[in-house]
């Protein structure tokens, strides 16, 4: 692969040069530094706009950051690249749903767990998603499916049960 020509205007000539800005960056992210984390994720951004895992780490800082919409571009970028990234789709979930965007998170939960049908958490969130749209009959599905996925679990048990009481009102 070439280097981007957004590398070259700042001097950062070589492949070497990206991804240890990125490697800085992400010790930085394991430190609290978001700051300087995402100072870095964006130079190695600038350098190689393609560079998935950075879009996938400033997604994570959006999210710790509640900037939502901003956490559904960067995996809106990751998801591109790499459209079989079940944390990706999991991530880009929790950002709709917190932007409002359910139609979105319940796709992207839908898909995280097509990509691998054992994730509790997307399976989980996907029918609280459900049960939040009054979507019952889904959600009952779904979170009866996280109650064999992990059996000791009383909030799975707590929303199946709001499920099915929302079940009763549609009678």
């Amino acid at each position: 692969r070439s280097v981007p020509k957004a590398a070259a205007r700042r001097g950062h000539e070589t492949v070497l040069e990206w991804r240890s800005i990125f490697k800085t960056a992400c010790t930085r992210h394991a430190e609290g530094q978001l700051e300087e984390a995402m100072r870095g994720y964006r130079e190695a951004l600038e350098c190689n706009p393609d560079l998935c895992e950075a879009h996938f780490n400033a997604g994570l800082i959006y999210l710790h950051r509640k900037q939502w919409h901003a956490a559904v571009d960067a995996y809106q970028k990751v998801l591109k690249q790499n459209p079989e990234w079940p944390e990706a789709h999991f991530n880009m979930a929790q950002a709709c749903d917190k932007a409002g965007l359910p139609a979105q998170a319940i796709q992207a939960y839908g898909r995280a767990l097509a990509l691998t049908p054992d994730y509790f958490e997307a399976c989980y969130n996907l029918g609280c998603a459900h049960l939040n749209a009054k979507e019952y009959i889904a959600a009952v599905r779904h979170l009866s499916r996280a109650t064999r996925l992990r059996e000791v679990c009383p909030e799975v048990y707590n929303n199946l049960g709001q499920a099915h009481e929302g079940l009763k009102e549609l009678d």
